[in-house]
């Protein structure tokens, strides 16, 4: 028994002392952030997510050692001042600091996309393609990464090119920008004229035009998604919110899309053909996104959603929209006639931001964390709930069993009574 707790011990001690590489930051950080480049991690030791967090953090401070990122964590609860002049709203926060300069990160907390931010950030606002190879191999990339393309004309100074200089210092962080000579460009994949703005991704390419699209940032918001991207809590509401769609909300299994004939695939394919079809119609009010399992879809809906299932999703107004078919028979025609007729206002939204619907949203909430902490840690979910309400309800048994009534016997005692009778008599 002593070797089995020494044993234990020793354990404790390794998790405890496992190294790391993230610096730890102090008072001193905030004259530091004007001068070079800052990971930070802001959190808080008893935040749960901060500590599942921790070791993809350190993942990337590993992979970004020897490079001049400096990869940090600070401890809000040892330094309050400290962050109350960063202006930190909740654990865990990520920022990069750039020479003083601020950028918050939203995306999803995995080491690659922490790394993809970090590179937007730290690196030229604009990016320079000196080669037909160079072009080529980061086209290969636009199949999963998006980025924007100007295509310069060096012999004309274009309000276009003062529009996209403008556009990429405000959204560099958010997306990647190129440029490139027309000469290198035209014979590649024969641009009409110069000076044009280009975007890329789904392995394809689309035209900016001003006539046509409007205003070139809201034509940006709209085009930086991918046709059909995954998505998670910490991405959805930039998606749905950012450019005014209706997100349509395939939820999928990550498994079960890959294999031939199954439900989830027939399911995606759908999705992919309808865009493929009527994605040039529908993508000014319409964003195609999917969800890996149906945790994010339960708490949207309120109610355990089917795999494979779909769903619109109103991100502003909180609203969602069913479909009265049944999902495994549906259509491209059935299910573009669906989403027109949302558009449309036809179709009844559901859910909202109302007292009772967040009276419901909370309750969901709550029931659905007890549900997972029994299932996963039955033993503390026992000691959490049922200690207190062991006691509470000894506490309850106790009030409710004492006899509160007294009768005069027990107020007067008889001797008194006789002495008293005694006096009168006198």
């Amino acid at each position: 028994m002593s070797r089995l707790i020494a044993l234990l011990a020793l354990g404790s001690l390794c998790v405890s002392f496992t190294p790391t590489v993230i610096l730890d930051l102090d008072e001193r950080f905030l004259e530091a952030k004007e001068t070079g480049l800052w990971l930070v991690m802001l959190y808080a030791p008893w935040c749960g997510h901060c500590k599942r967090l921790l070791p993809t953090f350190d993942q990337v401070a590993r992979a970004l050692s020897g490079s001049h990122v400096q990869v940090t964590k600070l401890d809000c609860t040892k330094f309050p001042s400290l962050a109350n002049k960063l202006k930190v709203n909740g654990y865990p926060t990520i920022r990069l600091y750039r020479h003083g300069e601020q950028f918050e990160y939203t995306g999803e907390r995995t080491k690659e996309a922490i790394m993809d931010f970090t590179d937007k950030v730290t690196g030229p606002i604009i990016r320079t393609i000196d080669t037909k190879e160079d072009f080529w191999s980061i086209r290969d990339k636009s199949a999963k990464k998006v980025f924007f393309l100007f295509v310069d004309d060096r012999s004309v100074d274009s309000d276009v090119a003062k529009q996209y200089h403008h556009l990429a210092q405000k959204f560099f962080h958010k997306a990647y920008f190129y440029r490139i000579d027309v000469k290198l460009l035209s014979e590649e994949i024969g641009v009409a004229k110069a000076p044009a703005i280009l975007v890329f991704k789904d392995s394809s390419y689309v035209a900016y035009k001003a006539g046509e699209d409007g205003d070139l940032e809201r034509w940006f918001q709209s085009e930086r998604w991918p046709a059909m991207p995954l998505i998670k809590h910490e991405t959805l509401y930039e998606i749905g919110t950012c450019c005014d769609k209706y997100l349509v909300v395939f939820v999928l299994d990550f498994v079960e899309k890959r294999k031939a004939g199954s439900p989830v695939k027939k399911m995606d394919e759908l999705a992919r053909n309808l865009w493929r079809r009527y994605g040039s119609e529908l993508k000014k009010r319409f964003q195609l996104v999917w969800f890996d399992g149906n945790s994010l879809a339960n708490s949207i809906l309120l109610r355990t959603a089917p795999v494979p299932s779909l769903f619109v999703f109103n991100a502003s107004s909180h609203h969602h929209y069913l479909p009265e078919d049944d999902v495994g028979n549906l259509t491209e025609e059935a299910l573009l006639l669906f989403l027109q007729r949302i558009d449309n206002g036809d179709v009844k939204p559901r859910g909202g931001r109302g007292l009772v619907q967040r009276i419901r949203y909370f309750l969901f909430e709550f029931f659905s964390s007890v549900f997972v902490m029994f299932s996963n840690q039955p033993l503390l979910a026992c000691c959490l709930f049922g200690l207190p309400l062991g006691i509470a309800s000894v506490i309850c048994y106790t009030i409710c069993s004492t006899d509160v009534s007294l009768s005069t016997d027990e107020v007067y005692d008889e001797s008194d009574e006789s002495g008293s009778d005694h006096e009168k008599a006198d």
